[in-house]
């Protein structure tokens, strides 16, 4: 039994609730059939409450991070001494506010979300004055402190009638109010104000700060919940959590997973990958004994880090959205059985625009949303916008949102579920591993898939893999380290096939017609007119480029266009890159060092057009020297066969 459950027994206004509570956690099994309570559902937020929590069989909060908290009304007494013709004037309401004590800090209490302070002696500073006084206590287990603010008073303070120096709350982080009522109604005419803290709350296991943990360094230990530390990482929290949280030798949260059905490298991994992004978790969550409850309040921890948890052969692993580095490469000849791919979600699962909620601290950490996150490649794909909301519990930073929101919505289209039979070469690949696929008849070439699923054969060693595409540039996209928008991942066609068909075949070809060819028949001239700043811009006319192999890749129509910025008094050539040789519209440059202007490994589709000289300010320009057939012209040391000073 727990011991918030203990002093619920004990104090008759306490909730009842916490005995059903402990006896459902003391009855989780080891090992893996412990693990198979859990399902990797989609989390769903907890019915979070607005206000302080009171009454029977009310849920205690689990507060992470840095958050705010209304907690849970454990105790009301009135009593002291009448005054002012006014019996047990004093009404004292002692709140619960998280478990899994002792927290780090209560940094701040607030009354109907105004900030109120005390001084050494409890007295509320400002407006409430004499009429208001508090107390906090950090939760510690065993507790050595007392939750009673007349204890603080040096003078003559009221007694209580129920509360005692033995209602010691060991392991809940608590805070305490009396309030002064008199004959005027000066306060509290409403009733009592709506309390709150904001704290750093509970300390978490990270085995990256455990020495004896491979690879970690530090004073942790996972056996030793004094030695933790105080952690902002979702999936930190979330392994905490489901390695269960003890107190005086007995379960009070959590799952109580054992060690050994744990794979903490997935954990870990995923944790560093969290801290490398910014990614924090902050908020409350609650438990009441109710079935799913803590597989819930893990996955809306990892949501926090985009991840999630599966149960792999009775192992709990954490899987996250990140860039995978690919194990091995599936071929054609490793298939060896059924085969399925569904080329494309339904439509109604497939999204491009998410309005994600978040707990907005500038708005007195109520949930509100923010700007909606749109992937337009993906609404041009799809034809229209299709939206969903999205709340993230425990997520305080919008940034982090957005980003997470952009995760969410790619997930909503990758190619899923696949389905492949393997040979036994693929037994020790474990959920969560990715693969290249080298699989023409089926339509996956070059596609990244992640295992999400692995069943073993045992009557002849075939795999049956279930996998789901991931698309690698999405994470650059989702963190703004590109404003390139990834494509909805397809199974390949026909045609997309007839297209590396045709590169393969001609690709060896390219390089050496590309620095074989020139241009030929310019409408004018090639004229150089100086701007306002001193620089010079070079106009260049329609014409032709004509390739070195007429045969294989046709000449083809250069659209007219200009390149600015040209420096006086500079030899210039000017080009363009054209890797499939199409002209049309394209977008030259001016280079200035000979090497940069033709054809080479850095630059295997360089098209050079002509070679002019800026004269110096004010002075007359030439009409620019297109670039002729390579060889034919001595004097043009610019030439694409390479002559080059």
């Amino acid at each position: 039994m727990s011991d918030y459950a203990a002093v619920s027994a004990t104090i008759l206004q306490f909730i009842p609730g916490g005995q059903a509570f402990a006896a459902a956690l003391t009855a989780v099994s080891a090992g893996w059939g412990a693990v198979a309570k859990f399902t990797a559902d989609p989390p769903r937020p907890p019915a979070q409450a607005e206000d302080v929590m009171f009454g029977a069989d009310q849920p205690m909060p689990y507060a992470l991070g840095r958050c705010l908290v209304r907690g849970h009304l454990v105790h009301s007494e009135a009593h002291g001494r009448d005054r002012e013709d006014v019996p047990n004037p004093w009404r004292t309401d002692t709140i619960a506010l998280t478990n899994a004590g002792p927290v780090v800090s209560i940094d701040q209490l607030l009354a109907n979300m105004e900030p109120v302070s005390f001084d050494t002696d409890g007295w509320a500073d400002g407006d409430y004055g004499k009429y208001l006084r508090g107390d906090t206590v950090t939760g510690n287990a065993p507790s050595s402190d007392v939750l009673d603010w007349t204890a603080l008073d040096s003078g003559a303070p009221p007694s209580f009638n129920q509360w005692s120096a033995s209602h010691r709350l060991s392991g809940i982080a608590a805070m305490q109010f009396g309030m002064l009522l008199d004959a005027e109604e000066t306060h509290f005419r409403s009733g009592p104000p709506e309390f709150a803290a904001v704290g750093r709350w509970t300390r978490h296991y990270d085995p990256r700060q455990d020495s004896t943990y491979p690879g970690g360094l530090g004073s942790q230990r996972r056996d030793d919940e004094s030695t933790w530390g105080y952690s902002v990482n979702g999936v930190i929290q979330a392994l905490t959590y489901f390695l269960g949280r003890r107190q005086n030798g007995k379960a009070v949260l959590g799952a109580g997973l054992p060690w050994s059905s744990i794979d903490v490298p997935s954990f870990v991994s995923a944790a560093n990958v969290a801290d490398a992004n910014g990614w924090t978790c902050h908020g409350v969550v609650f438990e009441n004994g109710e079935d799913g409850e803590i597989g819930n309040n893990a996955a809306l921890m990892l949501e926090t880090a985009s991840a999630w948890f599966t149960n792999d052969g009775g192992i709990l692993r954490c899987l996250q959205r990140r860039p995978l580095v690919t194990l091995d490469t599936i071929r054609s000849d490793d298939l060896v059985g059924p085969w399925s791919i569904q080329g494309m979600r339904e439509w109604r699962e497939g999204i491009n625009t998410v309005v994600p909620t978040i707990v907005s601290e500038l708005n007195e950490w109520a949930k509100v949303p923010i700007d909606a996150v749109e992937v337009p490649e993906l609404v041009a794909a799809q034809s229209e916008v299709r939206s969903r909301s999205k709340t993230y519990t425990l997520v305080t930073d919008p940034t982090q949102a957005a980003q997470l929101a952009v995760l969410d919505i790619y997930d909503t289209v990758e190619l899923d579920p696949i389905q492949l039979t393997v040979g036994r070469r693929f037994i020790p690949f474990n959920v969560g591993d990715a693969f290249m696929t080298d699989l023409p008849d089926q339509g996956l070439v070059g596609q990244v898939v992640v295992v999400v699923k692995k069943t073993i054969n045992l009557a002849d060693g075939t795999v049956t893999l279930g996998l789901k595409t991931d698309t690698t540039d999405k994470h650059a996209f989702a963190l703004g380290q590109t404003s390139t928008a990834p494509p909805q991942p397809t199974l390949a066609t026909g045609a997309d096939y007839d297209l590396a068909t045709r590169e393969m075949l001609v690709g060896p070809l390219r390089s050496s017609a590309i620095s074989l060819s020139y241009a030929s028949g310019f409408s004018s001239s090639i004229t150089l007119t100086e701007e306002a700043d001193g620089t010079w811009t070079a106009a260049v006319p329609a014409h032709t480029r004509i390739y070195g192999n007429p045969l294989t890749f046709p000449s083809v129509a250069v659209d007219a266009t200009s390149a600015t910025g040209l420096a006086a008094s500079t030899r210039y050539a000017l080009c363009y890159d054209d890797p499939w040789m199409e002209g049309g519209a394209v977008t030259i440059f001016p280079v200035a060092n000979p090497v940069d202007a033709v054809v080479s490994q850095t630059h295997p589709h360089r098209h050079r057009i002509a070679t002019v000289t800026t004269p110096t300010p004010g002075g007359t320009p030439d009409t620019g020297q297109p670039a002729r057939p390579p060889g034919t012209d001595p004097g043009d040391d610019w030439d694409g066969a390479g002559q080059i000073p």
